[in-house]
């Protein structure tokens, strides 16, 4: 009878250790606030983006520039180059922009956009890479730009991306 019951019991002796290690595991998740931005929504004559509360909102209401949204990241003098997303009532501009000052030029389409360039430029000596996407709303073109220092531009590119899907047109300007 001994024989028969050994390797359960053997089985059970070595298992049960175990077991009370996987009992007192814990998982524990640190949340920072400061890194999660709350959102806000901009509005106007019929077109909507969501951006950081924490970034600048310029609404020029000269030429093609609709409106600026900014920041200098925390660190940066206030001089310093700043991230941007910037939308254009692209009507009477190019599909491309002109090349000057191009260092390199990445064109793609996607599902979502009709265009999306990439490039990097000299501005002022720095250099600066920009991300540009020519969106259709309400039968009207327009261009989403983000535009960043190169060594930051990975760093906001998923905000950047995230307020440039969210652009909406819902009525004519």
């Amino acid at each position: 009878m001994f024989t028969k019951s050994f390797p359960p019991l053997l089985l059970l002796l070595l298992l049960a250790p175990m077991a009370g290690k996987a009992q007192s595991a814990r998982v524990v998740t640190r949340v920072v606030t400061d890194t999660v931005p709350a959102w806000k929504t901009w509005r106007s004559n019929g077109l909507a983006m969501n951006y950081p509360g924490k970034w600048n909102l310029k609404e020029p209401v000269q030429g093609d520039t609709i409106v600026v949204f900014s920041w200098v990241p925390a660190g940066q003098p206030a001089d310093a180059p700043e991230v941007q997303v910037v939308v254009l009532d692209a009507k009477d501009l190019p599909v491309t922009p002109p090349a000057t000052g191009v260092a390199s030029m990445d064109i793609h389409t996607s599902d979502k956009r009709n265009l999306r360039t990439v490039r990097d430029m000299n501005r002022d000596g720095v250099v600066v890479r920009i991300m540009e996407e020519m969106v259709s709303g309400e039968g009207r073109p327009y261009r989403l730009t983000y535009t960043a220092p190169k060594e930051m531009y990975g760093e906001y590119l998923y905000m950047a991306e995230a307020m440039m899907n969210s652009f909406t047109a819902s009525g004519q300007r």
